[in-house]
């Protein structure tokens, strides 16, 4: 009998291009972005989230409002 691994999985946005599944047995992510996806530890996604949360407050400082 083959085992199955169970992963729940949250889409980041109504674009099915953008989703982040998570396996809550290996406690890993996968970043899926269009035809690129990234595996990453629970601890390496938490770092990735604050260093892109930081470069897109900085980014956001440096746009001109009109």
């Amino acid at each position: 009998m083959r085992r199955v691994e169970v992963m729940s999985r949250a889409t980041l946005s109504k674009n099915e291009h953008y989703k982040v599944t998570h396996n809550a047995q290996k406690d890993t992510f996968v970043l899926e972005i269009g035809g690129t996806s990234l595996t990453l530890g629970a601890n390496k996604f938490i770092v990735m989230n604050e260093m892109m949360r930081k470069a897109a407050v900085r980014l956001g400082m440096q746009t001109k409002i009109y």
